[in-house]
């Protein structure tokens, strides 16, 4: 009788390893599956090379397995001949079957085809409708830029995106109905008790010199003057602290306008060191709460570069009308006009000084009759035509060569 290592009755009692039924141990080979050799298999049974299962297997598929191999059925009893032909002939009828089922296809279905072309005709006839859709809107938009005289061939504007000249007829609808809305009212310097309309206009010379220097936008100083105006009407000021109003609105108003605005510390420095840093910080709280926030407003400058643009003016002609209309920001009589009137009255004058013609276009976008102009055109043309001795900064600026020395241009009489 053989001897049995240890190793070899922990593989035959370990569920893990269990030999099956028709292997046995022999004297030859040692260590784990050593001396195991397979014995003679049943008859019928095809004999196959055993594997070595490394994966963990259950007690009951083992015990299965042993016993499946036990039990004989009735086509194993057969003679091997006869169930070797009986296993072929059923294995090529099973492939035969499995073949056809693979290449037998079904019918196509007609209905989704339909359904598809259907589809893909209601796709084009959108798209064509789309196209026909573009094409109206193109239609109309051409027929609007052609209401504003704007030549398809020759003209940039049309390509130029930054131009929107396709809203720009909404833009300036919109800044017609909305000018009112932030004008200061012409009598609010009644109100106050320390401060006059001669300090106004002092104020107003003083900034446009400091606009000048730090070489801001035009905007800019526009909107200084009207938040100086509305805020001075709810708030009294006395005469030591009106400066400091100034300052303080042009720091907003280059805040609102500007990319690189002045700092705080350039204020105080142009106003001779006489407010702090936190005088002005102050100062432009009050301002803005009392204010309520509300910076926008359509200026004079918006209305007047339109007429501009329409009545295809020089630049010299331009200038001068910029020039006319910035006379304006110093004298308070201007403020009971309102910015669309003044830039038509400007745009008038400057137009006839340099001989361009005032026709019936540029009257139309303009927004009112010269007969609705008469005032104010009379109160400009007598304030162009001035020649004051002091507060003269507007006449300086607009006398250097950037400019075209417009300031020099005789104003037409009316």
């Amino acid at each position: 009788m053989s001897r049995v290592t240890r190793s070899q009755q922990a593989l035959v009692v370990s569920d893990e390893n269990a030999v099956p039924g028709h292997f046995r141990f022999t004297k030859r080979g040692s260590g784990i599956g050593g001396g195991i050799k397979p014995a003679p298999p049943p008859p019928g049974v095809v004999p196959t090379k055993p594997t070595l299962n490394t994966r963990k297997s259950s007690g009951r598929a083992v015990l299965g397995d042993i016993s499946n191999q036990v039990q004989k059925t009735k086509d194993e009893q057969l003679p091997k001949k006869k169930r070797t032909e009986e296993v072929e002939k059923s294995t090529s009828e099973l492939s035969n079957e499995v073949f056809e089922e693979d290449v037998e296809e079904e019918p196509k279905p007609q209905a989704p085809v339909e359904t598809r072309t259907t589809e893909k005709q209601e796709g084009l006839e959108t798209e064509e409708k789309r196209e026909d859709v573009d094409m109206r809107e193109e239609e109309k938009s051409l027929e609007l830029i052609a209401d504003l005289r704007l030549d398809l061939e020759t003209n940039a504007d049309l390509h130029n995106p930054q131009c929107v000249s396709e809203f720009i007829n909404d833009i300036m609808q919109h800044l017609f109905e909305s000018e009112s809305k932030r004008l200061a009212s012409p009598n609010y310097m009644l109100r106050q008790t320390d401060i006059n309309v001669k300090m106004r206009e002092i104020l107003v010379d003083w900034l446009v010199e400091v606009h000048l220097k730090f070489k801001l936008q035009a905007e800019t100083l526009y909107v200084t003057v009207n938040l100086i105006d509305r805020f001075l009407e709810r708030r009294a000021v006395s005469r030591t602290k009106l400066q400091l109003v100034g300052c303080t609105a042009m720091l907003i108003a280059a805040k609102y306008e500007e990319i690189y605005a002045p700092e705080v510390r350039d204020f105080v420095y142009i106003s001779d060191q006489a407010y702090t840093k936190d005088q002005i910080l102050a100062m432009e709280s009050i301002m803005l709460n009392t204010l309520g926030f509300y910076i926008t407003v359509p200026t004079a400058l918006r209305f007047g570069e339109r007429l501009c643009k329409v009545g295809k003016v020089s630049s010299e002609t331009e200038s001068f009308i910029f020039y006319l209309m910035e006379l304006t920001l110093q004298d308070s009589k201007f403020l009971r006009y309102r910015p669309s009137e003044i830039a038509a009255a400007a745009t008038y004058l400057g137009m006839k000084s340099t001989g361009h013609p005032w026709d019936a276009v540029v009257e139309h976008h303009c927004g009112h009759s010269l007969r609705k102009l008469n005032d104010v055109l009379v109160d400009l043309q007598q304030l162009a035509a001035r020649d004051p001795p002091k507060y003269r900064a507007v006449r300086k600026k607009y006398l250097s060569k950037k400019f075209f020395e417009v300031s020099k241009i005789p104003v037409c009489e009316l």
